[in-house]
């Protein structure tokens, strides 16, 4: 029988022990005031929980003049509940906001705001220039646009920095110019009569779309300056248009293929010295442009197949310290305009083949020792007058590496490297 009665002591002590971790404090609500409390605000018991709070929730936004009020409630009793003030908020007006200068397609203007919770707050705000009238813009994943043509089809066009499309929604900003997917007659400006394009100073442009302004023939700007937070420009995006020069950021990440593809009056574009982050060159990107001298920043590690391929005008490339691979077709066809100097960074470690075919007047060559591979004909077409200089001892041990075909169809003369110098086998 004493048995039994230690045994229920045992287990009336775990239920009490038990009981005593989950029971309230002696008040609901601790100092933390809220419901629950008797008329007069005494305290009332609170019930054999400790409570589980829930977040606390915005029950009164806190303004610009006024505290606000939040409150959190128990999950295990909702009539249990703590409220607390929320300190005033010197940035939470109540704007009423009047245009005072309206905004022309260039040139900002003016908001006004006064606010309805204490009228001697106020401050103005730009009302921002509209761009050229009749462009179409379409809203990104709601918080930003992506302008197009819409009914503008000729003359200068004006993109802007920000756009709203009536005065109850706020201005977001316009951050591409079409879309990276488009195709031909999709594209933004495609085959339009535009003949500039201007952007706001204050612009965050980041991606000019393909097709953006391919066959805009009449689009001659003599240096189009690429906006400084662009990072991306698609493929075809200038292609087949009257571009005479353009400028490209040093953020500019991607070039597609053909992006520059048949810009005939295409003879500058200029490079910052060094790119922020690897840039890719597409395929075809400058291809029988009318380019006469290029120089590629530091940063770039491959040139695509064709990029270059027919600049019939090109009298100059530099190439920079890093580049690693030059992709077939590179430079082939580049024969006109007195390309007679270009040298191989001693990074590069790959050479396509038929990258410098028909370049029948750069005088002399070097392959630096790292390169690895040589593409068929990759020097096809070169003539007598020509000079390739190899850092191999011989054409057995050039040919074993690269296959004789690296040679084939030219007719330039090989020199070897000797140890010393180099020299005919």
């Amino acid at each position: 029988m004493k048995g039994m009665f230690k045994h229920v002591g045992i287990i009336v002590l775990v239920a009490a022990i038990g009981f005593s971790m989950t029971a309230c404090d002696s008040v609901l609500g601790g100092g933390g005031g809220g419901g629950g409390g008797a008329a007069g605000g005494e305290p009332t018991p609170s019930g054999s929980h400790t409570h589980q709070w829930d977040t606390w929730t915005v029950t009164t936004a806190a303004t610009c003049v006024a505290r606000g009020v939040e409150t959190r409630t128990c999950s295990l009793d909702t009539s249990h509940r703590e409220t607390r003030d929320i300190p005033v908020d010197p940035n939470a007006h109540d704007w009423d906001w009047i245009e005072t200068q309206k905004p022309t397609t260039t040139v900002d203007g003016v908001l006004a705001g006064v606010c309805q919770n204490n009228l001697s707050h106020a401050e103005n705000r730009p009302a921002y220039a509209t761009g050229t009238s009749g462009l179409a813009f379409e809203l990104i994943n709601g918080n930003a646009y992506r302008v197009r043509k819409g009914t503008v089809t000729s003359g200068v066009v004006n993109i802007p920095a920000m756009y709203r499309p009536d005065k109850n929604s706020p201005y977001l900003p316009v951050k591409e110019i079409g879309y990276t997917g488009d195709i031909s007659d999709s594209g933004a400006f495609y085959n339009t009569a535009i003949t500039d394009v201007v952007f706001q100073s204050d612009n965050v442009i980041t991606i000019i779309g393909s097709y953006a302004f391919s066959e805009c023939v009449s689009l001659t700007n003599s240096n189009l300056s690429i906006p400084a937070g662009v990072t991306s420009i698609g493929s075809y995006a200038f292609s087949n248009s009257g571009l005479k020069g353009v400028s490209i950021p040093a953020g500019v990440t991607f070039i597609g293929s053909y992006a520059f593809f048949k810009c005939t009056s295409l003879a500058t574009v200029t490079f910052p010295t060094r790119v922020t982050s690897t840039m890719s060159i597409g395929s075809y990107a400058f291809s029988e442009s009318g380019l006469t001298a290029v120089a590629i920043p530091i940063g770039v590690t491959s040139i695509g197949e064709y990029v270059f391929e027919n600049c019939d005008k090109l009298k100059s490339v530099t190439l920079p310290l890093g580049l690693t691979s030059i992709g077939s077709y590179a430079f082939s066809g580049c024969t006109d305009a007195g390309l007679t100097a270009l040298t191989i960074p001693e990074s590069v470690t790959y050479i396509g083949s038929y990258a410098f075919s028909g370049c029948a007047k750069i005088n002399p060559i070097f392959i630096p020792a790292g390169v690895m591979a040589v593409g068929d004909g990759a020097f096809k077409n070169w003539v007598a007058t020509q000079t390739i200089n190899v850092r191999y001892p011989n054409p057995t041990a050039a040919d074993a590496a690269w296959r004789n075909n690296w040679r084939t169809d030219c007719g330039a003369i090989i020199k070897y490297w000797n140890g010393s110098t180099y020299e005919l086998p």
